[in-house]
């Protein structure tokens, strides 16, 4: 299993935050015609140590998580819950030992529906998560 096939189980079971989303998490794009709060999440890289011996088992993964609404207060506000749960997490997720992961950075996007000129506005947050995979 890939590390970030792990964020959809570890976000869904958060009180916080799906009291905002609900199940409306999905990897890189949301479906079409989304009218609701929802999150995007997405591998943007990863780095993996290697000793003398090959592959050290441990890597670090850059994971963004975009929180979307149709406000830029409700993107700011939801991005701030999915923040305060996931940084410093250690665990498992996704059948991985997470030694961390820590806020890396944060930006601002959005986008207009072609066909409904709907706007929604995104807060986009990187993550630095360091965990141990199999060798």
């Amino acid at each position: 299993m890939s590390i970030e096939k792990g964020i959809y189980p570890l976000l869904s079971t958060e009180g916080t935050i799906t009291n905002v989303v609900s199940t409306n998490i999905f990897p890189v794009i949301a479906p079409p015609g989304r009218l609701d709060n929802y999150i995007t999440f997405e591998r943007v890289n990863t780095e993996r140590e290697y000793s003398h011996d090959g592959p050290a088992g441990l890597a670090k993964a850059t994971i963004a998580i975009t929180c979307w609404s149709d406000t830029y207060d409700g993107a700011i506000d939801l991005a701030d819950i999915v923040r305060k749960f996931i940084d410093c997490y250690t665990g498992g997720i996704g059948g991985y030992t997470i030694q961390h992961i820590e806020g890396a950075n944060e930006s601002d996007t959005g986008e207009i529906d072609p066909d409904t000129n709907q706007i929604r506005f995104g807060r986009r947050l990187e993550f630095a998560v360091t965990f141990e995979e199999a060798t």
